[in-house]
């Protein structure tokens, strides 16, 4: 692996790694408890491999999210960025390791 590769993928890491601590430091300093139930934790399965197909995940998660009528509506941008980033962070991780075989 080269040196290029090495520097953008420690980037990558560094900030989500930011993310979520920042995440975390937002759900405690406002008292966020709510949890994602069965449902929305479909959604994000369904939507998310989608994703890895190349597909996209915003459209179709957005229309669920309209179709269930949860979140509101100015939450769901919010709600689509950092729902997903963890999930991002893992599949983009192994879809490069793979593609490096």
């Amino acid at each position: 692996m080269n040196a290029t590769r090495v520097g953008l993928l420690t980037v990558l890491v560094l900030v989500n790694i930011a993310f979520v601590i920042g995440w975390v430091w937002a759900a405690r300093r406002y008292r966020l408890r709510e949890r994602p139930g069965p449902a929305d934790i479909a959604i994000g399965v369904v939507t998310d491999f989608l994703d890895t197909l190349g597909i996209g995940s915003f459209a179709p998660t957005t229309a669920l999210f309209k179709f269930r009528g949860k979140p509101a509506d100015e939450l769901i941008p919010g709600t689509l960025n950092v729902g997903t980033q963890r999930v991002r962070l893992s599949r983009d991780g192994a879809v490069r390791h793979d593609r490096e075989r």
